[in-house]
This record gives C-alpha cells, structure tokens and sequence, in this order.
C-alpha cells in the first residue's frame, strides 16, 4: 500500500466521519449488545463457580439409614478421588428471640472444609452455646443476642441440641442457600425462617446425620465433564460407602446378637438361684409346718389328759365331800379328819392341774406364734414366686422384643445425592438459561439492523464516488486495490466498532442483568467473562456486515466499464404511486406534499432500510415499555387485585374466638378479619420431582373471599371442595398441573398425598395452594389447628401501631404488616428497572443510529435537489420540511410495522424471564404505547435537528454544477 493510496483512504475517512462513525456506533451497539447478552450466562456460571470452589460446595451428600461414625468419615476421606470429606448434623427447632419473635431454624453443624459459611458480619461461633445466623433473616442488630429453644419443641428436638439457649456471634450466607427459599420443616407453620450454623458440641448426637464430600476435580459447574464425572463417582462411592455402613450394622447386629444369647444365659442363670432359694424356703417352711402340727397335736393330748384329771378329781371331790357331810352328820372326827385329807390332795391335784393349763396355755401361744411366722413365710414364698414369674415374664418380653427388633432391622439404605437436590444450585441453572433464550432473539435484530446499516451506507457511499472508482480504474488500478480502499474504510471503522463494542458489552450487560437476578441470588459480585471464540465470531460477524457489504457495492459497480463509471448514474425512472390513483385524496395533497410522496416510494431501498430500521427499533422499545409494565406493576398486581389483607397475625396457640378477641381487644381499626392455617409444603412435578415450595392455606373461615381474591382472566375461581385444592398460575405452570388433573404434595419429609386440581389462580408473588379444613385433616392426616389470623384495616389506621398492640398479647408469635412486604416486592421488582432501562437506551441508540445515518445519507444524495430549491426561493423552513417531512413519514410507517413486531417480542422475552418466585402479567399498558411511540418521533425530531446544519451547509452553487 503506497502512499497515495494510504492517503485517499485517509481523505476518503475523513470527509466522510459522519458515514464512518455510523457504521462503527452501528457495529460496536450491535456487537456490545450481541456479546454482552451472550456472555451473561457463562459469566453467571462463572461467578457460581467460583463462589462454589471458595466455599467448598459438596459434590456430594451422602445420607445413611443409621448415619455415620467419626470412624467412617475418615475412611472416606482417605479414598481415591475424595479432597475432603466432613460429617455433619442438622436439626431444626423452633426459637424465640429476646423479642418475643418465633420462627423455625434449621441448624447445620460446621463441618469442616465442606459448605464454609461466607461471613457476612460478627465472627464465626467457637464455643458450643454460640451460633451463626442466616445473613438473609436477620438484621446485624441481632449479633450479641440470644436465640432461646423455645418450650414448644418436642423432647426428641431438645434432647439434639447441647443447649437451651445459644448467643449470636455473626451472620453469613450458606453456599447451600444460594437462592431465597429456605425450604419446608415439620415445626410450627412449616416455613423455615432461615439456616443457622453450631459447632458440633452445640448438638447432642452420637452419629452424623450425613456425610459431605468435596471431590478432587476442577470441572466446572453445570459441564458436561463434570456431570460424567459425577456419574462415575457416584457408583463408587455407593459401593464403597455401602460396605462401610454394612460393616458396621453386621458389627452391631452380632453385639445385638450376643448381648441377646447373654441376657438369655443371665435369666437362665437367675431364675435358677432363685428357684433353687424358693425351694430351700419351702422345704424349710414344710419342715416348720411339720413340727408345728406335731406340737399342737402333743398340746392337743395334754389338754385330753388334764380334762380327765379334772374329771376325775371333780368326781372325787364330789365324793369325798358327800362322805365328809355324810361323816359330819355322825360327828365323829375320826371319819372326817381322813376325808378332809383327802379333799386337801384332790385340791392339791386341781393346782398342779392349773398349772399344767398355765403351762399347755404357754404352749399354745408359741404354737401360734410359730403357726403366723410360718404363714409369713409362706406369703413371702408366694410373694417371691410371683416376683418371679413376674420377672422372668418382663425378662422374656424384653428379650422376645430385642429379638423381634433385631429381626426387623434391615441393612441400611444409603443415599448418595448430588448437587442437582440442591434447590438454589438447579434454580441458579434454570435462571441462566432464561438470559440465554433472551440473547437468542434481540442480538439478533441488532445484527440485522447493523447489516442494512452497513449495506446501505457503503452502497451510497459507492453511488457517489463512482466517478473516482471510474477515473481509478482508467489509470489502471486493479479491481483489488479498489475494493481493498472500501473494505478498508467499512471494516476499520467495524474493527474498530467490534472490540469497543465487545469490551464495553462483556462488562455492562451481565453486570446490569446479574443487578436484576439478585433479587434471587446476589452472593458475590458477577465476574467478568471474554470468549476468544465470541470474540472472533463478532469480529466475522462484523467484518460480514461492513467489508461484505462494500465487497457487494463494488462489485456490480466495478463490472461496468470505466467510461461509464465516469459517468453520474441516472436516476431511476419516476413511476406513478398508488397514492396517484385515489384521485379524490390526491388532488387534495399540496405540491410538496406530492413530491415527497413521490420521493418516498421512488427510493424503494431507502424505503425499505428505513421501515425495517425504524421498525426493529420500534419493537425494541415496546418490549422495553412491556417489560416495565410487566414487572414493576407486580406489587400493585398482587396486593391491589389479589391480596386485600393489611396484617398478619400468627399465634403459638391454636386460634379461638376468644384468643382472637383477646389479642385484638387493644387493636382499633380493625373492618374484619379471617382465620386459616398456613403450612409449608412441597408440590411435585409430574415425574415426581420437586416442584416448589408452596405455602398451604387451609381454612373454613367463610370470610376468606374477601382477603384472597380468587380469580383468573376476570372470572371467579370457587373455593375447593372436599379432597381438591386450587392452585396458583405460575405454580400450576411449573409442576405441569391442569384443572381436572391432580397434584402430589410432599410434606413432614417423606409423607405425601395428592389432590385433585379444582382451579387455577392468579398470582404473582410467591406459590400459594387453597384448601378447606376437612381436606386438610382427611388427606394429611395432620389436626387442623388454624394459627394465622388475617386483618382488613379501615381507611386511616396505621398498620404498625396496631401491630405492636397485638404483640403485647402473650400468645402473639409474630406480626406481619403486608405493607413492608410490598415494599419489599416493590423494590426487587425496581432492580428490574435497570435491564428496562438497558433495553430501552440500547434500542433507542439502535433507533437514533439508523435516523442520523439514513437521513445523513437521504441529505447527501440529494444535495443538488436541495440547493436547487435554495436556487428557486425556498425558505429555510420549507427546504426543512421538504426533507425531513419525509423522514417523519418513514418514521412513522416504521412504527406502525414495528407496534405489532413489538407485542410479539415482549411476549416472547416475558416467556423467557423466569424467576422462581414471581409470576409476571405479559401486559403493555395503552400509555407504553404512546411512550414508545413518542420515544422514536422523538429521536427523529433529533435527528432532524442535528441534520438541519448540514442542510444549511449546503450550497446553491451545488445546482449550477454540470451533471457530466
């Protein structure tokens, strides 16, 4: 490349920048917007994993029917493939702070090197009674406070936990929590409020509940290497862990074994000893019995002998005292001295018989004595006897049972899971593909635009040097060396277009887009990203549409011969107008009116660039205008139209007339209220995977109606009846869910039942499901206990002051003003704005670089026309109108195609943007259109601003110059 031809494509640049720094604003929008877009995705995927690597997400989560023992962790971490491996413990409980507030943790010890906490403020916990909070639950104010186990717990849950109250050191994000959900719990309403994270001495547990593995890899997420990868793991580690855990039940089940042949050999053992002392006391006792009845037998002949002595005496005395008054009367002393003798030894004998009585009296009361202590002995023989019977019995039952559990122990069930159970981590998928199926459509129209843009500039840029390209030719300059001067210009300024374009885009979009996703996400700053690849492709792709374009300029121009290049190209034939033919309207139209009329379809190319320009534009900024209309108006969608409820009430207690007057005997303001149950739970997709977390509402409050709106597309949706439920519309459209079908909800783990699908709702913020009370009792077999109370508030009543009032009241758990809530949604929502905003500039600027270029261009062409209507006395505001009258007519025939393309688009885009918890209304409000329409005249009035200099510039001598 000499000199002088360095030079002419050096002139060439300069006196036409205009053209020049169209093509390169053109490529450098299209190719930013192009890259960016489709740098967002791997840049999310990026920014994941790295967070994930940092953070030591597991690879995988291994879950055993028995758990795990210090033991086996160690052996799995000393097998091949594995980094690290690290037991953990989980509990959830239900907690009250110093406030009085309750909710449900769901505790995670800290298991080291695997799902590290990212401490967001305070310090990680060291000592067992400490502990770190959900960063995303909790305010910064809660650091230095207490976390109570609240009485409601059961004694299995206060029994896991080493403490009853646990001091807040910190609050961090969980790499295991990516996302907002939190997930289900059996406790309280069934809403976990957020994670917390304890040493492993804060709980009361034998064995890991789980096993966490972090393998040796460096794939990244989401790949199709890592995915092979995990396949291969997972079969080992199956195996290998399997083994383990068998190894140990086989283990416990012998010791099970011989403590049950032992307790056996131990009753045998006992029950002998004590058979063995029975029999010994019973032989004794029958020895007593014996000598016993031998005694009162002996006692029995005594008492026989001494009656008949006193017989016998009693007869003697009668005798000797006949005898002595039979004596007496004859009153000789002689009879009666022997006969009183007589009576004095028969007295004598009475005595000794007395005694014998005292004696045999003596006797018997020992013979009774003995006869109790002998039935003592026998009542305590029988007494051991039962005892036991008795405990050989509750021996026998306890070993029969030992033997009956031991027998219904099955070998453990091991469960490896990856990290597609992990609910934030296939969220975080699912939502990058969303940002990709958006790049597949609007790089798309940017491109195409950029290419009319190109094409039409270098064609006109040709059309007016072919005078030079004839007179290059004539003095022998090759074809090449002609082209190359074009090719030169258009890919230069396309070069130049593509890497400002592709580094500004690769930094601006994702950052912008992952500014929106943190509404779900947020956990680190997004990571910029290039692709040599993308970047060589929009390099082509640039190159294609500048140097491709002037390749096609020149190369019908450089086929004719250079006398005729030398040559102006006549213009093209006038042709009569379809507006000619409608004579009534025609005659009507002024002159000027006519002839830009006739200017309009004459150029059918520039006709055609400029509709299709504008158009592309037009539907760009619609579906911006939809998408703010779409996601910003969610708040007032969802509380104005759905949710008419001003306060939330949940109560520790189950809810009764009496409760509910009694807490709101202090609240004023309050137009009416309603009682439900509210529960988490999980619905399933039709294969039986998880869905989404729902929130359950169960109720038989016939005031329900006027605080949830049940409808869809203006039609009521009834309340269900027995054994059916009705489902929200996002909810339904993700589980795959119809009206007539059924639906399976999953709660308390692994407990499930399945509703038919009686209606479908609409709704926009979060996943709701109704059902009656007798459903909820028949088909979850759970007590209906209705905890919540809803509050309808009159005109003026300040929410939060009622809120502090209800909460004075000692069984009031929490309060909840759905004010705060929209706000809340409300400014989610706002972050949206900025991909609105992006998309509304970017098609603005895409709408301002096709006007300037195409009208710099329309003006160039015709500048001998406009120095002949200068020559021929037009005023400046007629020669203005005269030009720009016609841009303002292609403007607007390219709104017109491009309202329709717009609708189109939006509802496309709409379906592309999925975030998990909120549901969008594809809706563009009347006045969007109006906005959109007003925000592309308005750049064409720009435009004709900024032109109206150069229309001035020109000069009238333009018109005096030679056509040849």
């Amino acid at each position: 490349m000499n000199r002088a031809y360095r030079k002419n494509v050096a002139r060439t640049i300069t006196r036409s920048l205009g053209r020049y720094l169209a093509i390169f604003a053109i490529i450098a929008l299209g190719v930013g917007f192009f890259a960016g877009i489709r740098q967002t995705k791997p840049a999310m995927i990026v920014t994941l994993d790295n967070y994930v690597k940092e953070y030591r997400l597991f690879d995988f989560r291994i879950l055993s029917t028995i758990g795990f023992t210090a033991e086996e962790v160690e052996r799995v971490r000393e097998m091949a493939d594995v980094e690290t491996a690290a037991g953990a413990i989980s509990q959830d409980f239900i907690f009250r702070d110093e406030e009085g507030n309750t909710g449900v943790l769901r505790a995670h010890s800290l298991a080291g090197g695997v799902n590290v906490p990212d401490l967001k403020a305070g310090r990680m916990p060291e000592a067992a009674d400490e502990i770190l909070l959900d960063a995303s639950a909790f305010p910064e104010s809660a650091i230095g406070t207490v976390i109570r186990v609240a009485e409601e717990n059961g004694d299995e849950t206060k029994d896991a936990l080493a403490h009853k109250a646990y001091t807040v050191t910190g609050l961090a994000r969980s790499v295991a929590y990516m996302n907002t959900e939190r997930g289900t719990t059996t406790l309280g309403n069934g809403k976990l409020t957020g994670f917390a994270y304890l040493p492993e001495a804060g709980f009361s547990s034998e064995y890991y509940g789980e096993l966490l593995l972090v393998m040796e890899h460096d794939h990244e997420v989401y790949s199709d290497a890592y995915g092979q990868a995990v396949d291969a793991w997972s079969e080992t580690l199956e195996t290998a862990v399997a083994a383990l855990v068998n190894e140990r039940y086989e283990s416990e089940m012998e010791k099970a074994r011989a403590e049950i042949d032992d307790a056996r050999r131990e009753l045998a053992e006992e029950t002998g000893r004590a058979e063995a002392e029975l029999a010994d006391a019973k032989a004794k006792l029958d020895d007593a019995l014996k000598e016993i009845e031998r005694g009162e037998r002996q006692l029995a002949d005594a008492r026989e002998e001494i009656r008949k002595k006193a017989d016998e005496l009693a007869g003697t005395e009668r005798e000797l005292r006949l005898q002595l008054e039979q004596a007496a009367g004859l009153g000789d002393p002689a009879l009666t001295a022997p006969l009183e003798a007589a009576l004095a030894q028969v007295a004598a004998g009475r005595a000794e018989l007395e005694a014998g009585k005292a004696e045999l009296a003596a006797r018997e009361r020992e013979l009774g004595d003995a006869r109790r202590d002998w039935a003592d002995g026998l009542a305590e023989y029988e007494k051991g006897v039962r005892q036991l019977a008795e405990e050989r019995e509750k021996a026998e039952t306890e070993i029969h049972k030992a033997e009956e559990e031991l027998a219904s122990f099955k070998a453990p069930d091991v469960y490896v899971l990856t990290r597609d159970t992990n609910t934030g981590y296939v969220s975080f998928e699912n939502d990058a593909g969303t940002v990709e199926g958006i790049g597949k459509v609007f790089p798309l129209f940017f491109l195409l635009i950029a290419a009319l843009v190109c094409s039409t500039t270098m064609t006109r840029m040709v059309d007016d040097e072919r005078t030079q390209i004839g007179t290059l030719r004539a003095l022998g300059y090759g074809n090449g060396a002609i082209m190359g001067k074009y090719a030169i210009y258009a890919g230069s300024a396309a070069l130049l277009g593509c890497v400002v374009g592709y580094v500004v885009g690769i930094r601006v979009f994702p950052a912008t887009i992952w500014q929106a996703y943190s509404i779900m996400y947020g956990f680190a700053d997004i990571t910029v990203v290039g692709d040599p690849v993308l970047f060589v492709l929009s390099i082509v792709v640039s190159l294609l549409c500048s140097v491709g374009t002037a390749w096609a300029a020149c190369r019908n121009e450089l086929r004719r011969m250079p006398a005729e290049l030398i040559r102006p190209k006549s213009p093209p034939a006038g042709k009569r107008i379809l507006l000619e033919r409608i004579g009534f309207l025609w005659r009507r139209l002024k002159f000027l009116h006519k002839v830009s009329a006739r200017n309009i379809f004459r150029f059918k190319k520039r006709l055609f660039m400029m509709i299709v320009g504008i158009a592309g534009c037009m539907a760009l900024v619609v579906t911006g205008y939809g998408l703010r209309d779409s996601i910003t108006n969610i708040a007032e969608f969802q509380f104005d139209e759905i949710m008419h409820h001003d306060v939330s009430v949940t109560f520790r207690e189950p809810l009764t007339e009496e409760l509910a007057a009694e807490a709101l005997a202090d609240a004023g303001g309050i137009l009416d209220r309603a009682v439900i149950q509210e529960t988490s739970v999980d619905a399933l997709r039709e294969d039986g995977g998880i869905g989404k977390t729902v929130y359950l509402i169960a109720t038989d409050d016939p005031a329900i109606g006027r605080f949830a709106d049940l409808h869809r597309d203006g039609k009521q949706v009834a309340f269900p009846g027995a054994g059916e439920t009705v489902l929200s519309e996002k909810l339904a459209e993700i589980i795959g869910a119809e009206i007539g079908g059924e639906v399976t909800f999953r709660y308390a783990d692994e407990k499930r039942v399945t509703l038919t699908v009686s209606g479908i709702f609409e709704n926009y913020v979060m996943h709701y499901a109704y059902v009656t009370a007798d459903t909820f009792e028949q088909a979850f077999g759970e007590p209906y206990e209705p905890k919540t109370l809803y509050l309808m508030l009159e005109e003026g009543t300040d929410a939060h002051a009622l809120a502090a009032a209800v909460m004075e009241h000692e069984d009031a758990a929490s309060v909840n003003v759905v004010a705060d809530f929209r706000n809340t949604v409300e400014q989610m929502m706002g972050r949206m704005n900025d991909v609105v905003l992006l998309v509304i500039a970017s098609a603005g600027a895409l709408a301002f670089i096709v006007l300037f270029n195409l009208t710099n261009i329309n003006i160039t062409e015709r500048a001998r026309e406009i120095a002949t209507l200068k020559v021929l006395g037009f005023y400046r505001n007629e020669t203005r109108s005269y030009v720009f009258r016609e841009n303002l007519v292609l403007s607007l025939m390219g709104i017109v195609v491009g309202l329709p393309l717009g609708v189109l688009l939006h509802r496309f885009v709409m379906d592309q943007i999925n975030i998990d918890i909120v549901s969008f209304e594809v809706t563009i409000l009347p006045q969007s259109y109006l906005y959109s329409v007003l925000t592309v005249l308005a750049f064409t009035l720009v435009v004709n601003l900024l032109m109206d200099g150069k229309i001035e510039r020109i000069s009238m001598a333009e018109s005096l110059k030679s056509m040849e």
